[in-house]
């Protein structure tokens, strides 16, 4: 008995049943197990994006916050510092979080970065989950619309967002007001789903400027999901009265909080420029709505940009009349209420930004900071349209022929195309951004030594003198890394090649006008495997030191002969070009030298000329 037991367990996994198990597997499995593989790829790819684009260290009002760290490491910090105004917002609980994170990471600003992709990864987790409550499509179709959300969510043409740590205050209050909508959906009592609502609105209020949307937007979904089945809205009203009271009280003693000591920024343009220019402020709004898709094109990005959000518009529009036409179906308004709400958010920050905003101009619409908040208005016309088209074919109102069909792919297709080119767009900036704050960084590390005062105005809104005194503040704390320089002179961190092997090549200098000069060629870096952070110009002195003359922002190029001759494709991007201008009480070059610089070893390699004999160029 024991042997055939053996037996029967040893013929019950072999090949050929293992071969039956996998040919019962249905299509619509197969297809689920492909869309939740696809459901992940936005966050990766985005996810190495910012791995490879990040870089460690604060950017413009980025500094600000780098004041209050400070603090704490003192013990000056008080309460006004953390409720501080900056700009129209009050970043209570963001500062919380970057000095948190700062004492664990010695202010590496890359995991203020990690928060804004974990942030973005908690609203689709929040979309999907909501999804799965208010839309009856069948699991795929689910998966579907859910990798669509995802690729809108996770998209590069939120390049400043995902690159600048303090960004993370874009997502806070879109992480607060899907996670509050999961809350509203929830089996919770009613009590539990305001209280846990109010106290995520009033982490988003603290966060961000239009945070305070929150309290608006989540209000009457609240009202309607705490509703029972057939009670009519009075008693409803009536049954919830004190929770409901102690909403908008606590929302207008917030209010007060906030709007106590505020004072408008004085660089800030009028509050009544909209009055005074309707129709830009229209083109405002409509640029404001559709400039995730504005992008990569030869068309012009503001012309896209309102076509796209007056589109949007209008389908929103066809989906409020047929839910107005249907204000009695409790279940569908029920079904409706959140996506509606995520809409609401996009479209009341794309009012405030119009009314707040207008007179810096059109283009400040298509900000890609904005991206952030307008692509949420795209997802949730997505589910909203899905849900009155399975309200209207259930009844009969709407039928899917071959015509909307044929519609539906053509602009599915135009879409998808206008988000490819998004995209690559997207994609092409976070590299261009990366190679800025690198050569930023690049100035900042020899800010002791050889200031210069033109790039550290690019690093910081403020005084380059108390950019100066933040960086030494961080130097000493050990925070800064790599530490700051204490030497101009370039040799003494130097790295030279050796066994004939080059860390690059100058393969062109051009002299222009006025002591400019571009000049153009290839530079790998040994402890990174990719292109130069930037290039520093040196010429000896009396003494005979390689002293730095000059820091030199460059730009990438693709070079596929470096990949070829050092066979290895991942010098593919080692390229690089530069302009830029000698400083005029230089009078004597002798022994120019171009180096490319690491930023994150605080090494520099001297880069090879063949043909070119550096001296007579640059005295030419």
């Amino acid at each position: 008995m024991k042997r055939s037991r053996n037996s029967d367990s040893q013929s019950s996994s072999t090949p050929v049943n293992w071969v039956m198990r996998i040919s019962h597997i249905s299509y619509n499995q197969i297809a689920e197990l492909i869309a939740v593989i696809l459901l992940i790829i936005p966050a990766f790819l985005i996810g190495y994006l910012i791995l490879e684009n990040s870089i460690n260290v604060p950017h413009w009002d980025q500094w600000s916050i780098t004041k209050t760290i400070i603090k704490s490491t003192t013990g000056d910090l008080s309460f006004s510092d953390l409720i501080a105004q900056h700009n129209e917002s009050r970043k209570v609980f963001p500062r919380l979080i970057y000095i948190a994170l700062a004492y664990l990471t010695k202010y590496d600003v890359r995991y203020e970065m990690l928060v804004s992709f974990l942030l973005a990864c908690l609203m689709a987790l929040n979309l999907y989950h909501l999804s799965k409550i208010t839309v009856k499509s069948n699991r795929t179709q689910l998966l579907m619309l859910g990798l669509v959300a995802n690729f809108l969510i996770f998209n590069p043409i939120q390049y400043r967002a995902w690159l600048l740590g303090l960004s993370s205050v874009f997502f806070i209050p879109i992480a607060c007001i899907t996670t509050g909508l999961v809350v509203a959906y929830s089996k919770l009592n009613d009590r539990a789903k305001f209280i846990i609502c109010g106290g995520l609105s009033t982490i988003s209020m603290f966060s961000f400027a239009s945070g305070f949307l929150s309290w608006i937007v989540l209000f009457p979904v609240l009202i309607i999901l705490t509703q029972r089945y057939e009670e009519p809205l009075i008693l409803s009203i009536r049954r919830r009265l004190w929770l409901l009271l102690g909403w908008v009280g606590t929302f207008a003693v917030f209010m007060a909080i906030y709007f106590y000591g505020y004072t408008k920024p004085a660089y800030h343009p009028s509050l009544v420029e909209p009055l005074k220019d309707p129709s830009g402020a229209v083109a405002y709004f409509l640029t404001f709505l559709g400039s995730p898709f504005a992008w990569g094109t030869s068309i012009n990005s503001l012309d896209l940009a309102q076509t796209i959000g007056s589109l949007l518009v209008i389908i929103l529009l066809l989906d409020g009349f047929y839910l107005f036409k249907n204000r009695k179906n409790i279940e569908l308004w029920q079904r409706s209420a959140g996506w509606i709400a995520l809409a609401s958010y996009p479209l009341l920050s794309g009012f405030s930004a119009t009314v707040g905003r207008l007179g810096f101009g059109l283009s400040e619409a298509l900000a890609s900071r904005y991206t952030v908040i307008t692509v949420h208005i795209f997802i949730a016309a997505l589910y909203l349209t899905a849900i009155v088209v399975e309200d209207a074919t259930s009844k009969g109102i709407f039928q899917i022929n071959r015509r909307i069909e044929r519609s539906f792919i053509i602009s599915s297709t135009l879409l998808i195309g206008l988000y490819g080119l998004t995209y690559c767009y997207g994609i092409g900036q976070m590299n261009a951004l990366r190679s800025e704050r690198a050569y930023l960084k690049s100035c900042i590390l020899f800010v002791n030594v050889s200031p210069d005062p033109t790039c550290l105005e690019r690093s910081y809104f403020g005084e380059t003198q108390e950019l100066k005194s933040m960086s030494n503040s961080l130097n000493n704390l050990g925070w800064m890394q790599p530490p700051l320089m204490t030497t101009n002179n370039i040799e003494k961190i130097a790295r030279y090649s050796v066994d004939s092997v080059s860390y690059g090549w100058i393969d062109t200098i051009e002299s222009k006008c006025d002591r400019t000069y571009f000049v153009r060629g290839w530079a790998v870096l040994p402890t990174q495997h990719q292109a130069a952070d930037s290039i520093l110009v040196t010429a000896k002195n009396q003494a005979g030191d390689a002293i730095l003359l000059k820091i030199i922002q460059i730009e990438i190029e693709r070079r596929d002969d470096v990949a070829k001759n050092l066979r290895n494709r991942a010098f593919i991007n080692t390229g690089w070009q530069g302009t830029f201008r000698f400083p005029t009480a230089v009078k004597d070059f002798t022994n120019i030298k171009l180096w490319a610089f690491d930023t994150n070893s605080s090494k520099a390699f001297e880069l090879k000329s063949k043909e070119i004999t550096l001296d007579s160029q640059f005295n030419s």
